[in-house]
């Protein structure tokens, strides 16, 4: 996903309220310093080594010749915790879009 794609949605006056949390396959410090070049308001979390984004089942094996990484996905949860759509491409090289992001949003918060 594109996160300053996520970011723009975010600001729109529909989406008041929701809140974003992005994991990315790279250690703390390089997350931390790419989101704040992207002027990132959202928390993004770095997992080198994968662990979160194992639990989630969204480790794409070899994605570059010896190298892991992260299929893109998105997880939109209502207040309740309830996972309301997830978006999971095969190939970590699709992105969303905002229509799809906005789409996510909208079941989450039962609009």
């Amino acid at each position: 996903m594109e996160l300053q794609v996520l970011q723009s949605v975010l600001q729109e006056d529909e989406f008041k309220g929701a809140a974003a949390v992005a994991v990315c396959g790279e250690s703390q410090d390089v997350v931390k310093a790419g989101a704040e070049k992207a002027g990132l308001k959202f928390s993004v979390i770095g997992d080198s080594d994968l662990a979160i984004i194992d639990a989630w089942g969204l480790r794409h094996n070899d994605a570059v010749p010896g190298k892991n990484t992260a299929r893109p996905a998105a997880f939109f949860v209502t207040a309740e915790g309830k996972v309301a759509r997830a978006i999971q491409p095969d190939n970590y090289r699709t992105r969303m879009d905002a229509a799809a992001i906005r789409d996510g949003l909208r079941l989450a918060m039962g609009k």
